[in-house]
């Protein structure tokens, strides 16, 4: 389940940074931050054009019912177009959450 990566990252980082900002590392949880922020959207957006260019062999290998394919080859762009913005909305969480501290 690639699309729940994102979300996987940042709950680890939340944890993590919550460690260092209790050691009094401010810094070293403000570049953890940035730096996961940035693999997260990436991550993610690698995660959305791979499912997209996958689409036909993944439905395949579900279905072989030409009418539940096309079903769900015309509700995969939005599937797509969801995990991408799952995953900004993702990174600007932790863009707000770095710039209040």
């Amino acid at each position: 389940m690639l699309y729940t990566l994102p979300s996987a990252l940042s709950i680890a980082t939340t944890a993590r940074v919550g460690a260092l900002l209790a050691q009094g590392r401010v810094r070293a949880a403000r570049r953890l931050t940035r730096a996961v922020a940035v693999l997260t959207v990436t991550a993610g957006c690698c995660t959305s054009l791979a499912l997209f260019a996958l689409r036909v062999p993944v439905v395949g290998a579900f279905s072989t019912d030409p009418q539940v394919q096309q079903l769900a080859y015309d509700v995969w762009p939005f599937l797509c177009a969801f995990i991408f913005v799952d995953v900004r909305r993702v990174g600007r969480v932790s863009q707000k959450k770095r710039a209040r501290d």
